[in-house]
């Protein structure tokens, strides 16, 4: 649905190069908490990506999609229940630099998530939950091409507010945390940034841990920790630029609670690899990314692809 009308619409844009296909290539009350905590969750999780022309404020668009099989034991039968999950999020994304020195970040996602459980569909979509984060560069050597080394080191950190609802009912009448737009509590975020580039080959890596607290439905998402290294080849074409990209995303996740009992289906380890292209026109930058699932501890989610796609305008 909104996935296939933004992929087709920037594949149509990207055919008038045939050259670049290559690349894309590699690329309790009434309310009842549900007892699935196990359903694959997309509440949260930034993700800055490849950011160069760090001297730049910019303004834009990201769309990510994602989607899993979840089991869920049923521990009086033989058989156990699956559904499936699909997270679609259409992020505004913006930089402004307040000194030369501080970048202020801030992302506002529209959620559209959907659930189907032996049948029943469920649907939610609306705001997310919005944050905003404050980097600290703490060494440029800038984005002059006349310099053969490159290298960029940024730390910083912010506030995930909650914005999002958190309360939405499924087709069963059932508050499932996982399928809601926010999380419904106020969470910390750490992050760190370093980018070095020698010559058109460069090294990104992308490091954010998530403190989470708990909300009013006494539930608490496990603390989260992410890291994103991407290998990168700079290639400038007349007027524009590429930037095909291969690399590692892990992701760790400690156990949700509800009412500090802890949750032992939630949590786990993944890790996958990433495969992307940007591409530069002036001012503007497209760029898709797909990562590939390779690993995963919690064998009760069947994690699938997850794809991207961003514009930006850089002013």
């Amino acid at each position: 649905m909104l996935y296939n009308i933004v992929l087709a619409s920037f594949k149509s844009i990207l055919m008038k190069k045939n050259y670049l296909i290559a690349f894309l290539f590699l690329i309790g009350f009434h309310i009842q908490l549900s007892a699935c905590d196990i359903c694959g969750c997309g509440i949260g999780g930034t993700y800055f990506g490849i950011l160069p022309q760090y001297h730049k404020h910019f303004f834009g668009l990201n769309y990510t999609y994602q989607s899993f099989k979840s089991e869920h034991p049923v521990y009086d039968i033989e058989d156990n229940k699956y559904s499936s999950e699909r997270f679609q999020t259409l992020e505004i994304r913006g930089r402004y630099h307040i000194t030369k020195k501080v970048q202020l970040f801030v992302f506002a996602p529209l959620g559209f998530h959907e659930q189907i459980d032996h049948g029943l569909k469920s649907f939610v979509s609306g705001i997310g939950d919005v944050s905003t984060i404050a980097n600290v560069t703490l060494f440029n050597s800038g984005d002059s091409l006349n310099k053969t080394w490159k290298n960029n080191v940024q730390i910083g950190g912010g506030i995930k507010w909650p914005t999002g609802t958190y309360k939405e009912l499924n087709a069963e009448q059932q508050l499932n945390p996982n399928l809601q737009l926010g999380t419904g509590s106020t969470d910390i975020i750490l992050d760190f940034i370093h980018t070095i580039r020698h010559r058109k080959v460069g090294l990104n890596t992308n490091i954010l841990y998530q403190f989470n607290n708990v909300n009013s439905n006494h539930f608490k998402f496990g603390n989260k920790c992410s890291v994103n290294t991407n290998f990168f080849y700079w290639k400038t074409i007349q007027s524009y630029s590429l930037l095909p990209s291969i690399g590692i995303h892990y992701e760790n996740n400690q156990y949700n609670k509800h009412y500090k009992t802890v949750l032992n289906t939630s949590g786990g380890q993944s890790l996958q690899t990433s495969l992307g292209i940007d591409l530069y026109l002036r001012r503007v930058s497209i760029g898709v990314n797909t990562q590939v699932p390779i690993y995963q501890s919690n064998h009760l989610i069947d994690n699938n692809f997850k794809h991207n796609i961003h514009l930006l305008y850089n002013f």
